[in-house]
C-alpha cells in the first residue's frame, strides 16, 4: 500500500474521526472525563457525512436512532470541529428542551475547555449558550431551545444540527427557518435526528419522505 504524503496525511487528521479523538474529550457515563472514542453507531453516520462530502454534496442527513447511541456527541463533535477549523463558520445545535439545551452546550463548553493548547482558540463573551471565537477567526457555535419560537442567528448559517425534533411543538415551521439560513454549498451541514416519537408529525413525514 502506498505511504501518504506529509499533506495527505494532515489532511486526513483534519478531516476523519482523528482530529476529534485526538483534541476532544467528553464526560462518560461513569463521570469521567475521557478522549472522545467513536463507538459503531457514530461511525456509521461518519461514513454518511463522509461520502457526501467525498462528492462535494452539502451534507444532509435524517438520523432515526436508539436511545444512548451517542449520535448527539458526534455531532456536536463534528459541528465543534467545523467552527475550530474554518473562520467565519457559524453552527447552531437545537435541541427539544431547556434540559436538552444545557447538556448540550456544556459538552460544547467541555470541547472547548479541555482542548490541548496549541490547539484552543481565544473565545470573546457571547451569548450565555454560545461559544464564539476572537477575530480574526470568528466562527461561533449557538446552542437552542426549540419551545414555540423560530430557531436560528437571524443570518447566514453553515452547520446545523436539530436533535430529538420528532419532539418539537412547532417543528414544521421550526426546521423551515434553519434550513432558510443555510447556503446550498458543499461546506454545509444540516443534520435531523430524533428517537421515535409515534406515527405523524415533521420528523415522521421527513424520514420517510428521505426513505
Amino acid at each position: 500500500m502506498p505511504t501518504a504524503t506529509k499533506k495527505q496525511a494532515e489532511t486526513m487528521k483534519r478531516h476523519s474521526l482523528v482530529w476529534q479523538k485526538e483534541n476532544l474529550m467528553i464526560i462518560d457515563k461513569k463521570t469521567q472525563l475521557i478522549p472522545l472514542r467513536h463507538n459503531s453507531a457514530q461511525k456509521k453516520v461518519y461514513q454518511s457525512v463522509a461520502l457526501q462530502r467525498k462528492y462535494n454534496y452539502p451534507v444532509r442527513l435524517i438520523v432515526l436512532k436508539a436511545r444512548q447511541e451517542g449520535i448527539s456527541t458526534y455531532m456536536e463533535a463534528e459541528i465543534f470541529e467545523g467552527i475550530n477549523s474554518k473562520p467565519n463558520v457559524h453552527g447552531c445545535i437545537a435541541s427539544a428542551d431547556k434540559d436538552s439545551t444545557e447538556k448540550v452546550f456544556r459538552m460544547c463548553d467541555t470541547f472547548q475547555e479541555q482542548m490541548p493548547e496549541d490547539e484552543r482558540r481565544q473565545t470573546v463573551r457571547a451569548s450565555a449558550k454560545e461559544i464564539r471565537y476572537a477575530a480574526p477567526h470568528r466562527s461561533s457555535i449557538l446552542c437552542q431551545t426549540a419551545g414555540k419560537r423560530m430557531l436560528g442567528r437571524g443570518g447566514t448559517t453553515q452547520l446545523v444540527h436539530a436533535t430529538e425534533v420528532a419532539f418539537w411543538a412547532n417543528a414544521k415551521r421550526q426546521l423551515l427557518g434553519l434550513r432558510n439560513e443555510v447556503p446550498d454549498e458543499p461546506d454545509t451541514l444540516i443534520c435531523l435526528e430524533s428517537t421515535a416519537n409515534g406515527i405523524g408529525g415533521a420528523f415522521h413525514d421527513e424520514y420517510y419522505a428521505a426513505l
